[in-house]
Order: C-alpha cells, then sequence, then structure tokens
C-alpha cells in the first residue's frame, strides 16, 4: 500500500505544482501557500520529490528506510499543519500530508513485523502520527468554520444587532 500512496502522493503534487488542482481547494490558505518556494522551488515539487523517493524505496522493499523516510515526511508535514493553523488552512496541503501519514501506516505494520530495528521505531512512528493528527485537527475545523461561513441560527440574516440592558422580571 506504500507504493500505492506514493504514486497518488506523487500524482497529487504535480497536479498541484502545475496548477491543475485548484478546484479541490476551497480555502484561502490555498491561494496564500500557492506560490511558496523553497529553495526556488514549490512545495509541491518537493512533496513530489519526497513521494518519488518513498516510491522508489517501497519498489526496492527497503522497508525499513522506507519507514524512516516516510516518519521524516509525516513530521515536516506536521510541523507545516502548524504553521497553517496559525495562519489560514489549505485543504490540498492537509490531502498531501494525509497521503504521506497513509504512507507511514501503511508500512508500519509490515516493518515491525520484519525488522527488529523497526522495532524500537514502531512508537515513534505512532508518535508522530498522533502528532500530525494533532496539527491537522485545527486545520480542519478551520476549513468548515471558512467554508461554512457565517450561518444565522434563527431569523432573517439581515436582522440588526441591538443590545437590551437588563430586563426585570414581575412578580404577581
Amino acid at each position: 500500500m506504500a507504493f500505492v500512496f506514493s504514486v497518488v502522493g506523487i500524482l497529487f503534487c504535480v497536479a498541484n505544482g502545475l496548477g491543475k488542482a485548484d478546484a479541490l481547494c476551497l480555502t484561502q490558505g490555498c491561494s496564500l501557500y500557492k506560490d511558496l518556494t523553497l529553495y526556488g522551488y514549490s512545495l509541491w515539487w518537493w512533496g513530489c520529490a519526497g513521494f518519488a523517493i518513498l516510491a522508489l524505496l517501497a519498489l526496492l522493499r527497503w522497508l525499513e528506510l522506507l519507514y524512516i523516510v516516510a516518519m521524516i515526511g509525516v513530521l515536516m508535514d506536521s510541523l507545516l499543519l502548524f504553521w497553517l493553523a496559525l495562519t489560514a488552512p489549505c485543504i490540498s496541503c492537509m490531502l498531501a500530508g494525509l497521503l504521506f501519514l497513509l504512507v507511514l501506516l501503511g508500512i508500519r505494520g509490515v516493518v515491525k513485523d520484519i525488522a527488529p530495528l523497526a522495532k524500537t521505531r514502531g512508537g515513534l512512528g505512532g508518535l508522530i502520527a498522533i502528532l500530525w493528527l494533532v496539527a491537522c485537527s485545527p486545520n480542519i475545523f478551520a476549513a468548515a468554520n471558512e467554508y461554512a461561513g457565517q450561518w444565522v441560527i434563527y431569523g432573517n440574516e439581515d436582522s440588526p444587532v441591538q443590545s437590551r440592558g437588563s430586563h426585570r422580571v414581575r412578580s404577581s
């Protein structure tokens, strides 16, 4: 499964890097981070390279290294998600991060069974997955809030807001 999620990640990052997946993102963070670069390259191309490395390691069956690189990818994405939580959510960024997480979770059980070295890292991978969930959660709520916008619970949307001071209750 790690290979499949890696290939899907490559395709998703290429589509975003070329600007062909703009319709998938409905939040302000997408337009805010669309042109963000690191060393002159879009973060989407860095993500594509990360997924390509993961796909190659999965194809070669270098499972321990695949597990370590997947943990690094999820950890780096967690840092990005914490940054997004402080600024503006980006649905496409969260989806790419979810694919990194799925690669990690997909390889986690396999590696624990076959590699003694990974047994010591098994707990670390789980902690990194939890960190990612903690980092992603505020982004999910912020994206939902941004997408839904303000909504009226009851009454007319254009009603004026009035403050009426204190009211006394008469006893009979």
